[in-house]
């Protein structure tokens, strides 16, 4: 029962209203409360709409002419309302206030339309506030509906909540929250940038922003929010550390990722999150054992912990222990919902693979897959990269490139080096190998210059402006877009210079002509396996 209605319900403190689509429960004794029950007529002057007015107990009209029509009845069914009776000894002001109270929050159940409705059937039935758009609106209205999951009527009245109260940063705060549920991430960032404008010393909003802006991709900046919100905000300081280290694990800084995660579990050694990805560090880093004892830990922690249980499963898995992996995968796939019981179909494939077990490690892989296709695939234009192919193919000829310039405005930066390749044609082997060089730094699949891309002339509608505007690109617009691109990469490094650049994106192999136009001196290594391993370690992925 959400905040809203936890007024007291007991035989002597309630009575009901009723619709006057059944007039004769009006003359009928309110049981539990012992009172007349007074029947309130139509007034159009009143805004009620026809049959939508209510009985209430020895109330004037006028105390509920704000509480607005109570909405359409549906066949069979009668939508009444609650209203508070007198308590023995409470003042009849008091009880004014109180059922004017609920009418304002406008809870409403539903009861059969040929029963009069009773206490004992109408108390189980109060659940849900029910919306209405003159009511007055309140941070505890804003979050019984987010109680109730209703998000779009939640956001409606927090929208009101801001507009009403502009210099309140915890309304601001509770808006960008219900957008973050609704996945509108660029209305969450806005909103809580409006927060610590209000606000600079607030650790939520501080903390809000930086998940607002990881979502969308930007991790530097993301990371910058989560700092200001860690210095602001000691009190939740272990979700700020996962979350820290969350994008840190994204940028690739797996040392300050790392150091994120333990820090967290030390804080609050009962999170099991933070065990689970201070495991997936270790397991990337080839820290088998660790990992082992990190997984182990959160599974301890928490039995529900799904992802951690398949990271444990494919440990053991490398270390050759079948029997445990075996039983780890079986229990998620029982107890999961997709898209996890897909990622547990999967890793029982690779199980049953490495036990030899061919044609059942066939069968789940493919099952796997599919089902993690269904999850996630539905949104996914499979044409999209044939088109570009297809498109760049035609485009980009010996005759159309001839002219272009060698060595365009040089900079005193060295043009990076673009490391493509099939996916699962040993892209990340060779990457890792290259960034153990002390020299070398490599970002690790960020879309730079698809990014780039929308900054091209005719602005991100690059269908039209790109690749045509190539040709007629000056100097000056050349030199801007490499300036731009090394501006980029510097902050996905999370440092302005790191030694000779090595951009890793596999699809990368798509733009090869947009690098030949802005990077002429620019190195390409092309990965290359044999194209059947490369489909089947797709299809096991």
């Amino acid at each position: 029962m959400s905040s809203l209605t936890s007024w007291p319900l007991s035989p002597v403190s309630v009575s009901s209203a009723i619709d006057l689509s059944c007039p004769t429960w009006a003359s009928k004794m309110a049981g539990e409360g012992g009172m007349r029950m007074r029947r309130i007529f139509h007034r159009p002057q009143v805004g009620w709409a026809a049959g939508k007015t209510v009985v209430c107990p020895r109330f004037p009209t006028r105390s509920y002419r704000r509480a607005g029509p109570l909405g359409r009845t549906s066949p069979g069914r009668a939508r009444i309302a609650l209203i508070a009776g007198s308590v023995s000894g409470e003042s009849s002001r008091g009880t004014r206030h109180r059922a004017f109270g609920i009418l304002e929050t406008g809870v409403t159940v539903e009861v059969p339309f040929h029963q009069p409705p009773t206490l004992h059937t109408i108390s189980p039935m109060i659940r849900r506030p029910y919306y209405n758009s003159r009511a007055p609106v309140t941070r505890e209205r804003v979050l019984a509906f987010l109680a109730e999951r209703r998000l779009a009527q939640a956001r409606t009245l927090c929208a009101r909540l801001c507009a009403a109260r502009k210099k309140n940063p915890p309304a601001w705060i509770l808006l960008g929250r219900i957008d973050a549920q609704l996945g509108r991430w660029p209305a969450v960032e806005q909103s809580l940038r409006r927060a610590v404008e209000l606000e600079p010393g607030n650790a939520d909003a501080w903390h809000g922003l930086g998940r607002a802006i990881h979502h969308q991709g930007r991790y530097a900046e993301a990371e910058d929010a989560y700092r200001q919100a860690l210095r602001l905000g000691l009190s939740d300081a272990n979700n700020i550390l996962v979350d820290l280290g969350a994008v840190c694990y994204c940028q690739r800084k797996l040392t300050d990722a790392e150091d994120c995660f333990r820090r967290a579990a030390e804080l609050r050694p009962q999170d099991s999150e933070a065990h689970f990805r201070l495991a997936e560090i270790c397991e990337q880093t080839h820290r088998p054992a660790e990992a082992r004892h990190a997984a182990e830990a959160a599974c301890r922690l928490n039995a529900g912990h799904h992802r951690a249980r398949l990271l444990l499963a494919r440990l053991h898995r490398h270390a050759g222990a079948l029997a445990n992996a075996r039983s780890l995968a079986e229990d998620v796939l029982k107890t999961a919902e997709r898209p996890l019981a897909s990622l547990a179909t999967i890793e029982l494939g690779h199980i049953l693979d490495s036990a030899g077990e061919y044609r059942r490690a066939f069968v789940h892989l493919a099952r796997g897959q599919r089902e993690f296709s269904e999850t996630f695939g539905a949104g996914i234009d499979r044409q999209s990269y044939p088109r570009e192919i297809a498109r760049n193919r035609a485009w980009f000829t010996a005759q159309r490139v001839v002219g272009w310039e060698r060595d365009p405005a040089p900079d005193d930066r060295p043009d990076p080096v673009f490391l493509v390749g099939f996916p699962r044609s040993g892209t990340t082997l060779t990457e890792r190998i290259l960034s153990s060089h002390s020299a070398v730094t490599c970002l690790d699949e960020r879309p730079l210059l698809d990014m780039l891309i929308t900054e091209l002339p005719g602005g991100p509608d690059h269908d039209t402006a790109y690749p045509d505007c190539l040709t007629d690109l000056s100097t000056a617009q050349i030199q801007a877009l490499r300036t731009r691109y090394h501006e980029l990469s510097a902050a996905a490094r999370g440092a302005a210079d790191g030694g000779l650049l090595v951009d890793k994106f596999p699809l990368n192999l798509v733009h090869l002509g947009l690098v030949a136009r802005l990077f002429p001196n620019a190195r390409v290594l092309m990965a290359l396996r044999d194209p059947r391993d490369v489909c089947l370690s797709c299809f096991m992925q």
